[in-house]
Parts: structure tokens; C-alpha cells; sequence
């Protein structure tokens, strides 16, 4: 599948080594490799996560296109006759410019590294900016409401969750479970408050954490993996970015809006708004976790890192409620 794939870009990636990188492509299910050359890493092939259409993948490409000028948003690569999306193997797959970096924020969690990612995200957002403005209820809220429905209805139909592939998951789910069960019933009354406000709608990330962002030193080099991209209001990426750099910190987590702010980000809402997707974000998430690993049988290949994941969010949830 791989070679197929790659030799649709022909004198594009000759000469390249393709290493993989294990579970690069994150909780997605997608699979990443490097291309390199004795000068270092040059591309990144990707294989996207089953279920990707080539339509989804064309969408998300046009998107990192309206913002390339960018420095740290990845080069797609075209295909020799033109496209940048590639089906072999049942899969769709894509080449872009391997970005510079680590994403090792959690490692030095300076002030000024802080500030640059808020910023980088200001500047991503201003490219998306729709030339007529668009309003409209904040789709995070509505997904949010929907999982919390979801969750209505496997706590209805049992009292535990549904055993993982992985034993060592069987704990965290069980504390998952737990926690969301304390929890469920706040983040939706403070979520059906804010449902029907208006907000202002843009292309956002919808899935920007500590680790889709790179750093050399202390400035951003590469914002990576677009997949999630759809129209939202900046108040989810923002709080997606904030909540897993800063946690509960709320000192850093306003220190990070206002680097936003001033650096031309547009966030017409109260901070309270953005603490509030964040922290029923967490919830959510515990809820996205254990459909996953329990009821659709998800097995990732690192599960100690979906372990730690799922520990992080509960004990977020546990120590801070809805909001």
C-alpha cells in the first residue's frame, strides 16, 4: 500500500528512507512515516484513519492551502497529475513537508513558548477569517450535548463500562466511568445555557493540543494534523490547547488568552466560555474514551499512552466539575 501510494508523487520522493513512526499518526488510527535523506527529514507520508474520504482529505488540504503562507503550516505535496490525495489500499494517504520541531511543550513550559502557540493559533485563525461573517450556535456546545446523550444511554443499559481489548485499560475506564457519572449532570446544565447563543463561526482545528504543535527553542515551527478542521467558533481551540498546555492553571490559562488577543485573535466571547468548553471538554472526552475502547473495541498500539491520557482527564474532571 505504501509503495502504491508513493508512486503517484514520482521524482518528488526519490531517494528518500521511509521510517515509520509507530504510533505518530496519535489516537486516530492513523500511521505516519518519515522520508529523509542524509540531509535529515524532508516529507511525511500519512496513511489517514480508516473511514477518511478522499473528499474529507481534498477539504482539509484546501484549508492548509488558504493558510501556507504561514510558516509553520505543513506544504502539501501534489501527486505527479496534480491532486494531493491518494486512495491505494483502501485508504486515502497524502505527502506533506515534514515540520521542524518537537512537541515537547509539557518538557519546558516556558512563558514565551506559551504565548507563541496562542499567537500561532491567532494568526491560523485570521486566515480562515470567511470574508461575509457567519453566526450561528457554537457546534462544539451541540457535540458536547450530543455525547452527553450518548452517555445518558450507556449508563442506562449498565453500570460499568464495557471491557477494553488492553487489561491495563480496565482500571482507568472504571475511574473514567466514575467520573464522568459525578460529572455529566453539571456540564449539561452549564451547557444548555450557552446553547443557543449566537457565536461567530470560521474554519477551527477542533483537535490542536500540545501535541500537534512544534517547537524549536521557544518558537513555533510547525502546527501539524488538520483532520479534525471544521467550522467552529476560536473558543474550542483555544480551550482544546489551553486545557491540555495550562490544565487548571487558570493564571497561564488567561495569560494565554490574552497572547491570543494580542496578537489579533478574535475571541468575542467572555474568557468563562472558553473555561467552559475546556472543562466539559474533559468530561466529554472520558465519554469519547470509553465508546471507544470499550463499545467499538478501539485498540491502540501504545495503551500506556491512552492510559495516561485517560488518567489525565479524570483526574481533571474529579478535581474541577463541569466548569
Amino acid at each position: 500500500m505504501r509503495s502504491a501510494a508513493l508512486a503517484r508523487y514520482g521524482a518528488a520522493v526519490g531517494g528518500l528512507r521511509w521510517v515509520p513512526l509507530g504510533a505518530g499518526g496519535g489516537f486516530s488510527g492513523a500511521r505516519v512515516w518519515r522520508g529523509e535523506d542524509d540531509r535529515g527529514p524532508a516529507l511525511a507520508l500519512k496513511a489517514w484513519p480508516d473511514g477518511t474520504t478522499p473528499d474529507r482529505l481534498a477539504a482539509v488540504h484546501r484549508l492548509m492551502m488558504w493558510a501556507v503562507h504561514l510558516p509553520f503550516v505543513p506544504v502539501v505535496i501534489p501527486t505527479t497529475d496534480g491532486p494531493t490525495v491518494v486512495t491505494a489500499g483502501g485508504r486515502v494517504w497524502d505527502v506533506c513537508r515534514w515540520m521542524p520541531g518537537a512537541a515537547d511543550f509539557h518538557a519546558n513550559p516556558t512563558p514565551a513558548r506559551l504565548a507563541n502557540a496562542c499567537a500561532a493559533l491567532a494568526q491560523l485563525h485570521r486566515a480562515w477569517r470567511p470574508a461575509v461573517p457567519q453566526w450561528g450556535p457554537c457546534p462544539a456546545v451541540r457535540r458536547r450535548l450530543e455525547l452527553l446523550a450518548r452517555w445518558r444511554e450507556l449508563a442506562a443499559s449498565r453500570p460499568g463500562p464495557a471491557p477494553p481489548r488492553h487489561p491495563v485499560l480496565e482500571a482507568p475506564l472504571r475511574r473514567a466511568w466514575q467520573a464522568v457519572a459525578a460529572a455529566a449532570d453539571g456540564a449539561e446544565r452549564s451547557l444548555r445555557e450557552a446553547e443557543a447563543r449566537p457565536v461567530s463561526l470560521r474554519p477551527c482545528l477542533c483537535d490542536v493540543w500540545g501535541g500537534h504543535v512544534l517547537f524549536t527553542g521557544d518558537a513555533v515551527t510547525g502546527v501539524i494534523d488538520y483532520g479534525a478542521a471544521k467550522d467552529d467558533h476560536v473558543a474550542v481551540d483555544l480551550a482544546r490547547l489551553l486545557g491540555d498546555m495550562v490544565g487548571d492553571d487558570d493564571g497561564r490559562f488567561a495569560a494565554g488568552l490574552a497572547a491570543y488577543r494580542a496578537a489579533g485573535g478574535e475571541l468575542d466571547v467572555p474568557d468563562a466560555f472558553v473555561r467552559l468548553l475546556d472543562r466539559t471538554g474533559a468530561v466529554c472526552g472520558l465519554i469519547n474514551w470509553l465508546l471507544r475502547l470499550g463499545d467499538e473495541g478501539y485498540e491502540h498500539p501504545d495503551p500506556a499512552a491512552v492510559e495516561a491520557r485517560v488518567e489525565r482527564l479524570v483526574a481533571r474532571v474529579l478535581a474541577n466539575g463541569p466548569a
